[in-house]
This record gives structure tokens, sequence and C-alpha cells, in this order.
């Protein structure tokens, strides 16, 4: 009915990610345990639907089940945000067909937002990366854990090995580094991060580069969404040939709301 999955059985719920379209590196993260999250589904032998909770959440499978979606609301809003003060979530309903888990969201006091989401095309990528500037005065390096704690950045990466990234330096700073927020299912969703006193010098469009040559060398899908207010990333996915694939709604509730 309502069940927490233990972590060595976060894979029963993969047979239910078999149509998601967008966010596999978030939602694999939590099922390969390289981003913490917790699992909870309607059967924990063969479960029909159930709710992934990491850097977001997910509810994948039948959005029909009206005992289990009751069950969850119960939980997120008389547990959850009651224990701590300062959660909040970020819910995508995985499903066309989700009016129903909608309109509980609803009642609870959620807001819709949206999610602009992209695909990577490696041939729109090669197409528009360009060539490297050999003569570049720069330091291209993986950033490991002597730059997260000299530079205070990406900390991140110290939750799972599986989590990489590249860093821009010069002259002791740091100029740009884009990283691996998220990373399961040979998907890997990209952050990136650029000093103040370097911006619009083209950095973190670099940085980027370099990332996403590493995803590509290793096998690895780079992933790229954000939110569609933040027109500099939104820009930056398309130059580096992210296919815009639209809008993905989500529901956010905040006790601070």
């Amino acid at each position: 009915m309502f069940k927490k999955l233990k972590e060595n059985d976060y894979y029963k719920i993969i047979p239910l990610l078999k149509d998601i379209s967008h966010s596999k590196a978030l939602i694999y993260s939590v099922i390969d345990l390289n981003s913490p999250g917790e699992i909870w589904v309607d059967n924990n032998e063969i479960p029909t639907c159930g709710w992934i909770q990491g850097p977001f959440s997910y509810f994948v499978g039948n959005p029909s089940n009206l005992i289990f979606i009751d069950h969850l609301l119960d939980y997120i809003f008389k547990e959850k945000l009651i224990q701590d003060k300062d959660y909040e979530f970020v819910m995508f309903p995985m499903n066309k067909d989700r009016k129903i888990l909608e309109e509980k969201l609803k009642t609870r006091g959620c807001i819709e937002i949206q999610r602009q989401m992209f695909d990577f095309d490696i041939k729109g990528y090669e197409d528009l990366r360009g060539a490297s500037n050999d003569e570049d005065d720069f330091e291209v390096k993986l950033i490991d854990e002597a730059f997260i704690n000299k530079y205070d950045k990406a900390h991140d990466l110290l939750h799972s090995k599986e989590l990489f990234g590249i860093c821009l330096l010069k002259d002791s700073e740091w100029l740009s580094y884009c990283y691996s927020v998220a990373r399961g299912g040979g998907h890997a969703e990209i952050s990136i991060e650029s000093n103040e006193k370097y911006l619009k010098q083209g950095y973190g469009k670099r940085a980027a580069i370099e990332f996403i040559d590493y995803c590509i060398n290793h096998q690895v899908v780079p992933e790229w969404s954000c939110w569609p207010f933040r027109q500099v990333s939104v820009h930056m996915a398309k130059s580096l040939g992210f296919k815009d694939k639209g809008i993905q709604p989500a529901y956010f509730f905040s006790n601070n709301m």
C-alpha cells in the first residue's frame, strides 16, 4: 500500500521508468546510491507506482492509485514537513495522465512551477563546439578533494565517488567549474559555476565543453535542465548543441511559502 524500499531493493522500481523522458541522471542517482534519497512504493515486490525522493522528487507508475497518493501526501505533509521546518519539495509527475495527482497536490497548497528540459545531441554539440585554443592561459583539471577544500566549492562531489567535475584554474584562482550534480543510469546532470571576477569571458562555456568531452570519452550522457527564467542557462545549453524539449510541469511546496 505504502512501503519504503530498502536500498538493495531500489532496482525494483526500474520497470516503472521505461517511458520517462527526462531527469534520468537525477532519478537513477538515487537508485544507484550516488545521491541521498528514499523510494516508496505501493508494493515492495512488484510495484505499480512509486515516489523517488532525491535532489527533486518524482512520481512514477500508476497515477490513479488514490490510496498510495493519499498515504504519500500524508507522509510528506504530516511527517517530513513537520520534522524538518526547512524541508521543501519539487515533485514531477512522470505520467501524461496526471490529473488526479495534480488535483491532490493543489489541495495541499502546492503551486505549479515549470522546468526547462533539454536533450543532448552529440552531432549538434560537435558542430557548435569549436576548436580548443592551444594558447589558453589557464589549467584544466579534474576536481579533486584538494580543490574542494581549498576553494570551498563543489561539495556535492564528496557524496559519491561516481560524481565528477572539471575546473579551470589560473594563478591559484578558480575561473569556472562544471560538475555532475547527480549521476546515475549512465547519465550526468550538469551544474556550472563561474567566479564573479571572470564573468562574461567564456570560462563557463569552456568548463562545460571540457565536462561534456569527458562525458563522451567515458560513455556518460550529459543532461541539462534549468528554470525557464534563467535565460543565460537556456542560451548556454543551446550554444552547446542541447535541443530544447520543452517545459515540464512540477509542483512545489515549502514551509516558508
